[in-house]
């Protein structure tokens, strides 16, 4: 008999023994698609894994499942700050009871909890690589079948191109109207996109409100908190870009980049992520990461990061449903 419960501390060790026989195939995986070296980035994916699981599921919204007394899974889920929106979180099955639909009736009483809760939608992120194949299919058998795919670049800067090209300089405090500007006429057409031909009036006014405006307001955000550079032509700013340095695992991440629409295809993105790059290597940092979408508008993204030198990516997808 199948039955569902909040954790106690004395679920987490054995619920944390599933999470590490779940998901230990998942990131061999990872390292066959990105090699040995650049898997070192993943290093100590078990303690952060369950470090934070555990915690998640000792928190306000885990379940654990039990079949016969014997631990079948768990999940946990949260709530999507200031909207009706939630998130279904790292969940597992165990192996030896999968095949017997616990999947499919764990989530369904997650969602019973999240519309109790007032949420009248849900997404989950999981991965696009062989190993998620499971995954996907559990998800798409419960509804979620409006979806956006993205990828986490990964390189060694040894690999990538590098340049200071005389078109890029530092941002200044009276770049930033411009920047916003920018960052509005590249991004609407994005958006509308996602909305009409990937999720739909309802789930995409959903989950992403004011869309556009926010990420105006998230690109410069990142200028203030991150290093950023803007590129020049005739005296007029077109393009912008971010970058961060972590030092302890010597990763550089690009973070927002945008050219102005109409001057495109001029390989002003490409100098402006060959210009961060250089960064990074002054800053010490010996590998860099990206993050774009896998979707038509965002093929000038894709393009710039590959001419950079990003040959390895972890492919991700986040599905959308009404709850």
């Amino acid at each position: 008999m199948l039955t569902f419960r909040k954790p106690v501390q004395a679920d987490i060790t054995p619920a944390m023994n599933l999470l590490i026989e779940a998901w230990t195939p998942i990131f061999d995986g990872f390292r066959d698609q990105v090699g040995d070296e650049l898997y070192t980035l993943f290093h100590g994916w078990e303690k952060a894994k369950t470090d934070f699981v555990a915690g998640a599921l000792l928190g306000e919204h885990g379940l654990i499942a039990e079949c016969d007394g014997n631990l079948a899974g768990f999940a946990h889920w949260f709530r999507l700050p200031d909207s009706d929106c939630a998130e279904l979180g790292d969940n597992a099955v165990s192996g030896a009871m999968r095949g017997r639909g616990i999947g499919g009736q764990m989530y369904e009483r997650v969602f019973e909890e999240m519309r109790r809760d007032g949420c009248r939608y849900v997404q989950v992120l999981t991965g696009l690589d062989p190993a998620h194949a499971p995954a996907r299919r559990a998800y798409e058998k419960i509804g979620f079948s409006r979806s956006l795919g993205y990828r986490a670049y990964q390189a060694r800067l040894a690999d990538c191109i590098g340049g200071r090209d005389s078109c890029i300089r530092a941002v200044r405090e009276e770049d930033l109207p411009r920047i916003a500007e920018i960052a509005k006429l590249a991004w609407t057409p994005i958006y509308e996109e996602y909305r009409v031909s990937h999720l739909g009036d309802e789930l995409y006014h959903a989950f992403f409100p004011d869309a556009v405006e926010k990420k105006c307001r998230d690109v410069l955000a990142a200028i203030e908190r991150e290093h950023g550079f803007v590129a020049e032509h005739d005296g007029q700013i077109v393009g912008c870009i971010t970058y961060a340095s972590d030092s302890g695992s010597k990763t550089g991440f690009i973070g927002e980049c945008a050219v102005d629409p109409g001057m495109q295809r001029r390989g002003f993105g490409e100098k402006l992520a060959a210009f961060a790059l250089d960064c990074m290597r002054t800053d010490g940092m010996l590998y860099a990461g990206a993050f774009t979408g896998i979707e038509e508008c965002q093929s000038a993204a894709r393009r710039v990061c590959e001419k950079a030198g990003f040959a390895q990516f972890i492919p991700h997808i986040t599905y959308y449903r009404a709850l």
